[in-house]
């Protein structure tokens, strides 16, 4: 017997089984990729959500660096007005020194050249030696080194500390100075019958020779001198020679009124390295801020 569509009827059964069969085996794939998708969607959904807690917590991590260098600019920059404050008032403190030194030697007539850039009180015609020698025999000498006792010991005690103020210093100015040195030089002659290098440690034992006689000289007509202390408690007075290594600027060793004003005395006003207490504590506040750095 035959279907309406021509088939025998066996034949349409098992035709309309293999289409079920089919669509069942569609509906199985269609729904394993489903899965797979919607398992990959949640995989996607972790990782969107961990990206976006890592971009917050690097955006507050860059608003928290920020905020630290803002803090470490403002210190950086509060120190170096700080400091630059303090080193003008120092050089401000050592010219009063230096101007009340030469205000000093003025009215006395003494003979100098100032140098207020590096702190230096030329003496070549006020301190005269001769050639060869080390001691005070010029009666100018022996006057410069009086006025220098007396004027040194009206002054530096506003400026340093463990001497009593005197009158003309009803106040200590700061404790500036590291350090007065009385330096002296030589011309740049040679020994005869020594090699350039034994003459110029000749001039070297000569220019020290020089700067001990007028420590000497100074320190026994103001004693007082010898208790000024700088910050650090040292004393204050120091000597030195440099013998023909450092020759006034401007001057030919060829013409003997230069080899003269070589064959010197210097003082040397040298400040002191110390910090300020606002400073010690801005760099304390800087090294706290700052990350830990490696031992």
């Amino acid at each position: 017997m035959r279907s309406r569509a021509g088939l025998p009827e066996e034949e349409g059964e098992g035709y309309f089984a293999s289409v079920s069969d089919l669509m069942v085996g569609v509906l199985f794939v269609f729904l394993l990729m489903m899965t797979v998708l919607a398992l990959n969607f949640r995989d996607d959904s972790q990782e969107l959500v961990a990206t976006r807690a890592q971009m917050e917590a690097a955006k507050a991590e860059a608003i928290r660096l920020r905020s630290e260098n803002t803090r470490i600019y403002l210190k950086l920059r509060e120190a170096a007005t700080a400091l630059q404050r303090e080193l003008q008032d120092r050089e401000e403190i050592r010219a009063a020194l230096l101007e009340r030194l030469a205000q000093g030697l003025q009215r006395a007539g003494i003979s100098f050249v100032l140098d207020q850039r590096s702190g230096v009180l030329h003496l070549s015609d006020a301190i005269p030696f001769r050639t060869g020698r080390s001691d005070l025999s010029e009666t100018e000498a022996q006057r410069t080194v009086g006025v220098l006792a007396r004027v040194l010991t009206d002054t530096l005690p506003c400026f340093a500390s463990g001497a009593p103020l005197q009158a003309v210093c009803p106040k200590r100015a700061a404790d500036i100075l590291e350090t007065m040195l009385v330096e002296g030089h030589t011309d740049t002659q040679r020994y005869a019958g020594l090699s350039d290098v034994q003459s110029g440690a000749e001039n070297d034992r000569l220019s020290t020779s020089r700067a001990l006689t007028v420590f000497a000289a100074i320190r026994q007509q103001a004693p007082v001198l010898d208790s000024l202390k700088n910050a650090g408690g040292q004393p204050l007075l120091g000597v030195s020679g440099y013998g023909q290594r450092r020759p006034l600027a401007g001057t030919d060793e060829s013409n003997p009124e230069d080899l003269m004003r070589n064959r010197r005395i210097d003082l040397r006003f040298v400040l002191s390295a110390r910090n300020s207490q606002q400073i010690e504590k801005l760099l304390h506040d800087i090294n706290a801020i700052l990350p830990n750095q490696p031992q």
